[in-house]
């Protein structure tokens, strides 16, 4: 898939929408997503509202990678994942990094890589104990559909960690 260069002014402007935390208003109840379902994760202590269409969402549990300076590092990795998903019609994942603190700053000061893009993730939130982060080019880089969705949803509705509701 080509990506135009409209399209990658679009995609950088909502994650850095997304990594400063600002919520947009679209100003048009029309165009903002209603978000009654909400993801809560113990484990780790944050949540993310969901669309009503989500109802059923899975969560993957996996590892990210990163390499640099001669050494490894690891961590987790969890996919929000779309109900809709299905193998011949992939719907855009959430996918999210969990860093230690001290994993953040070897990531944010360069030391290790967690993809091979030019860019580091982009911070959603944080906690007393972990920084949480999208990958670099999580989105719009393949033929997901619901991207549109899922970056909008970023934009508007703020990554808790630790959780403010009960």
């Amino acid at each position: 898939m080509r990506v135009r260069p409209f399209a990658m002014v679009v995609l950088a402007l909502a994650l850095s929408s997304v990594a400063s935390g600002v919520c947009q208003d679209s100003g048009s109840p029309s165009k903002t997503l209603k978000t009654p379902l909400v993801y809560r994760n113990a484990e780790y202590g944050f949540c993310l509202a969901l669309p009503a269409g989500w109802d059923g969402f899975k969560v993957l549990a996996d590892h990210w990678r990163g390499k640099g300076n001669g050494s490894e590092e690891t961590g987790p990795l969890l996919t929000i994942r779309n109900p809709r998903w299905t193998e011949d019609e992939p719907y855009q994942d959430i996918p999210i990094l969990v860093f230690t603190f001290e994993q953040w700053h070897k990531v944010d000061s360069g030391e290790f890589n967690v993809s091979a893009a030019p860019v580091g993730p982009s911070e959603l939130g944080r906690n007393p104990k972990y920084v949480f982060a999208l990958p670099p080019r999580f989105a719009g880089f393949d033929d997901a559909i619901g991207t549109d969705e899922v970056l909008q949803l970023l934009s508007q509705t703020p990554f808790q960690a630790p959780c403010s509701t009960p």
